[in-house]
């Protein structure tokens, strides 16, 4: 039985307080609270992946089963997510939105509500946001125009736009522009084809949109923008003129806009395609989020608080300039007529050079106003008004036409994405896209910062552990991400085959896993993690305004020399800087409790008068601003006497500070500062950074990873050399959040060596604690001291390990300013071969063997172990005697080396399972003096079986799959199994 959508509304709205609630814990947690949600952290941090529904080839029976297994492997929820496979091939299943796909959907709320799990909707089939509902003109819509010469005086009648033909579209505007006077030669701006958006900007560059100053030469005229006659009025629906033309030559230039042609990303097989929507008109937003969503919230059983969020893809189609209501929008926004100036946008530069600079700029600024506040704002409201929050990645993972901050401001969870190395996103700048995300979050108040993670193409599928993978979320989780959505798990049509069908848009999180019954401990780091960092706000010490101009753009987070290292940021728009950011105490503060010490401006001379008058407002109030002098305001609105204003407010702010001679100007209870580095202004405040190190000793490891290079793929087999650090990226990363009186930070060793470090924290008089987020444990900290202005903490970090260092508690009174001593371990004995390795035959292992000695299955002359992928178990038994370490406070079972991962058992007790460096547990409670009886399970991954069945006729293949052609002999075999060497230690006194 269907209620009706009043109903629903009314009842999904009561709900949506009370579903957030129960997902997200408190708040501002007590310290039990906080111990205990580390430990087994909420739904709200868990892992919520692309729930890929490959051409909507999906079943009652496997949506169970994927639902149960994430439930059972500490998954939170997923995205429904229906498209084509990427980079492969599956049949074709429900059309998106057909009666039997909203069965399927209808089951798979059921079923996640059963399971406690929440759930997210993509309402498209691919992305970004369109379907066949969309008609052409409710599609992105670009600029279009047809010119007709005519002479004067004359009356003239005839055709002067088509809705047909060449350039079908719909009339805006007709404007008419008399000819240059003879020996002149028209304006030419630079790069205006960019600046107009009548190019695809995604290839642009950030030079493309800087004023242009060239001087003119004479036999340069612009026509006066008095003498453009709008003969809008005069044109019929047919697009027939009538006008008496005045004396001379004449252009009548008629603009209207047509499609662009853009339809929607990978959409799903089984369904129509169709057009992206327009996203800067309200009313095509409206129809698509119509569409689909409340018939699917009318279903029997589908209840807001498991269909708890709307999810979209980053906004990829980067040629659009207009919508249907453009030059209304434009009058409201920008306060003026756009129409004597719209020849401007087709090349015909009237009023001259900066006349025309500063109409584009107001174009571009309305654009992305439209962007933010009819598409990404307006979807936000229509899913609350429904009980539903809203996780969209509205900053765009590419050069766009927006304001990405004032986009992701619209949003309840800003979202961005980061990759994993792969050979189509190869660069760390092409590879995360956290910071801009993590600084809107932090700017509009926040509290989540959700990334698609793990993505990657044209990689080795199947190939990467959750230890290579490790490094790439722990740097996403430095620059501020905090809920990871892995892309992806691919929905299983077909259990009865492995490792089935994928799509694979990035690594896999799914089920078929050859890890998955071990996959829980690496779930439950990211979430620990994710927990954590969404704790009380983010700590840092300088914002950068950067700009109003659209586009823009926050690249990912490095050390800045004229920063240092230490020091953290945000980076803020004008609207957050004009509505949000207040003085108090000297310091810049936001409503949600974010605090800076500096605000840094742009390198450029343009600045709004509004954004001059803020910050003027709070320099006078305490603010220290570093910045050049603005000359003019950028825009076209009130000019000339906007930029008379610019020049009396800057003149009366910066005085006769010039960045050379006088470098620093007080103003007020603030001050201004010109030419000198944001570190030097920190230090002459006395604020040290908030984090350093000093690497003692740095061991480089090998790790043997897929690379790609000239010569193709390669497994490495070297230990990257410790002295090519770049000085730009730190090899310790770290993140800093303060919850009430609690200090949070997160530190990770971004090498793959073992390193030794002082690390000193900008935080006094409270005693460390080490929360380690791979075993879930809390312990007080011994190897530290108190410093001049914070503690130094003496870390010993393996390969890619990670680390939070709390400060909470007050420092015990008798601790002294003590050199820091790490805790020693020794090793007690190595346990050597040989081992007794049973493998399952069902996918090529023999049953029972022995390895004299631990060594690599790939280079095992048995070829079912060679080719083996799945799970093999060693077993050892062996002599212990605790005497041999009476003053020990624990006893490690290091593994030494293992791919990929591994569960321990000590005289049938599981210890632990381990996927990272350090790979060791604890045995202190499960050995025995006497004999113990060893076993480990070691997992490798899919890559060596499906090389050894590319190999194989096909009726005598282990595996099945629709990426089998993706496999041959000529990609080398991953490194697999327990190397070792095994030893036991001892820790502590």
């Amino acid at each position: 039985m269907r209620h009706t959508t009043a109903i629903i509304v009314t009842v999904l709205i009561a709900a949506l307080g009370t579903a957030i609630a129960a997902e997200m814990p408190h708040s501002n947690p007590s310290g039990k609270e906080l111990e205990r949600y580390f430990v087994d952290p909420p739904t709200s941090a868990r892992l919520h992946p692309y729930w890929w529904w490959s051409n909507g080839n999906v079943s009652k029976e496997g949506i169970t089963a994927d639902l149960e297994a994430f439930q059972a492997a500490g998954m939170g929820g997923a995205i429904i997510f229906d498209a084509l496979p990427i980079i492969s091939q599956c049949p074709k299943g429900h059309p998106f939105m057909s009666s039997g796909w909203q069965e399927m959907f209808q089951h798979a709320l059921g079923e996640a509500k059963r399971l406690g799990l929440t759930l997210s909707l993509n309402p498209v089939t691919g992305y970004c946001y369109g379907g066949a509902w969309a008609k052409p003109e409710e599609g992105f819509q670009r600029l279009v125009w047809q010119e007709t010469k005519v002479k004067g005086p004359a009356r003239y009648q005839g055709h002067v736009f088509s809705a047909s033909g060449k350039l079908p579209g719909r009339l805006s505007a007709v404007m008419a522009i008399p000819a240059l006077p003879p020996n002149s030669r028209p304006v030419a701006l630079r790069d205006w084809d960019w600046k107009s958006g009548n190019r695809d900007i995604g290839r642009g560059k950030f030079l493309k949109f800087l004023p242009d100053t060239a001087t003119p030469d004479t036999a340069e005229k612009a026509v006066d923008v008095q003498q453009v006659v709008d003969l809008t009025e005069r044109v019929d629906a047919q697009g027939n003129l009538t006008w008496q033309v005045p004396d001379g030559e004449w252009t009548i230039l008629a603009l209207g806009h047509t499609f662009v042609g853009s339809r929607l990303t990978i959409p799903s097989a089984a369904s129509s395609n169709g057009p992206h929507a327009d996203y800067l008109n309200v009313a095509v937003t409206d129809k698509g989020f119509n569409v689909v969503v409340p018939p699917l919230l009318a279903l029997d059983g589908v209840e807001a608080g498991t269909m708890a969020y709307i999810h979209e893809d980053s906004l990829e189609c980067h040629y659009f300039n207009w919508t249907a209501d453009f030059i209304s929008q434009f009058q409201k926004r920008r306060g003026y007529d756009p129409r004597p100036y719209l020849p401007i946008m087709a090349g015909q530069i009237v009023g001259g050079r900066q006349i025309a600079d500063r109409f584009l700029y107001d174009i571009r600024k309305t654009i992305g106003d439209l962007v933010a506040d009819n598409h990404y704002g307006r979807l936000t409201e229509l899913a609350r008004q429904h009980g539903l929050q809203t996780h969209l990645q509205a900053g765009g993972a590419h050069f766009m036409m927006i304001d990405p901050l004032k986009c992701l401001g619209r949003v309840d969870i800003p979202m961005g994405e980061f990759w994993v190395k792969s050979p189509h996103r190869p660069t760390d700048d092409k590879r995360f896209y956290v910071k801009q995300e993590a600084s809107a979050a932090h700017i509009y108040g926040k509290k989540r910062v959700m990334l698609e993670g793990f993505s990657a193409q044209r990689q080795i599928f199947w190939s990467k552990s959750p230890y290579e993978m490790k490094d790439s979320v722990d740097r996403a989780f430095c620059e501020g991400g905090n809920w990871i959505a892995p892309m992806q798990a691919s929905a299983r049509h077909d259990l009865s085959t492995l490792p089935g069908d994928v799509s694979k848009g990035g690594e896999e999180f799914n089920p078929n896993l050859t890890y998955w019954k071990l996959a829980r401990p690496w779930f439950d780091y990211i979430a620990r993690c994710s927990y954590l960092l969404q704790q009380g706000s983010f700590v840092a010490d300088v914002l950068y305004y950067y700009g109003d101009q659209v586009p823009n753009r926050v690249p990912r987070k490095k050390i800045d020399p004229a920063r240092g290292p230490g020091y953290d940021y945000d980076v803020i728009n004008a609207e957050a800087l004009l509505d949000r950011v207040q003085v108090k105490d000297g310091r810049l503060v936001l409503p949600d409790g974010m605090s800076y010490r500096l605000l840094v401006l742009p390198d450029r001379q343009e600045m709004p008068v509004e954004v001059l008058a803020k910050i003027e407002a709070l320099v006078k109030s305490g603010a220290t601003v570093i910045g050049p002098r603005p000359v003019r305001d950028p825009g076209l609105r009130d000019y000339p006497e906007c930029d008379a204003k610019i020049e009396k407010m800057a003149a009366g702010l910066w005085g006769n500070c010039n960045g050379k001679t006088v470098r620093e100007r007080r103003y007020g209870d603030g001050r201004i500062v010109w030419g000198i580095e944001p570190k030097e202004v920190l230090a002459s405040m006395r604020v040290g950074p908030d984090f350093t190190y000093e690497i003692k000793s740095m061991v480089p490891q090998a790790e043997k990873f897929y690379r790609y290079g000239p010569k193709g793929v390669e497994v490495n087999t070297q230990p990257a050399p410790a002295g090519t650090w770049p000085a730009t990226e730190p090899v310790i990363d770290f993140i800093h959040r303060r919850a009430g009186d609690m200090d949070l930070y997160f530190v990770a060793n971004r090498s793959g060596a073992e390193l030794t470090a002082d690390c000193q924290f900008r935080v006094a008089g409270k005693q460390p604690e080490f929360w380690d987020a791979v075993q879930g444990t809390q312990a007080d900290a011994s190897a530290f001291r108190p410093i001049e202005g914070g503690t130094l903490v003496t870390l010993e970090l393996a390969p890619r390990e990670s680390r939070f260092v709390v400060f909470r508690r007050p420092l015990a009174s008798e601790v002294t300013a003590a050199s820091p001593k790490p805790t020693p371990v020794r090793e007690l004995q190595t346990l050597d071969g040989p081992w007794a390795v049973d493998f399952d035959p069902a996918w090529g292992g023999p049953a029972a063997t022995t390895f004299e000695k631990l060594t690599d299955w790939t280079r095992h002359p048995d070829e079912g172990i060679k080719y083996y992928s799945g799970t093999a178990t060693y077993r050892k038994s062996f002599s212990f005697s605790k005497s041999a370490s009476p003053d020990a406070a624990r006893l490690l079972l290091d593994l030494g080396t293992v791919h990929d991962l591994a569960a321990v058992r000590l005289n049938g007790k599981p210890v632990g399972t381990v996927w990272c460096a350090p790979w060791q547990v604890e045995v202190t409670d499960a050995i025995v003096d006497g004999a113990n009886r060893l076993e480990v399970d070691v997992v490798n991954l899919w890559p060596n079986r499906l090389i050894g069945d590319s190999q194989l006729p096909e009726e005598k293949r282990y595996t099945q799959t629709n990426l089998q052609q993706a496999f041959d002999s000529k990609i080398p075999l991953l490194p697999s199994g327990l190397l070792g060497p095994v030893t036991l230690r001892a820790a502590g006194h």
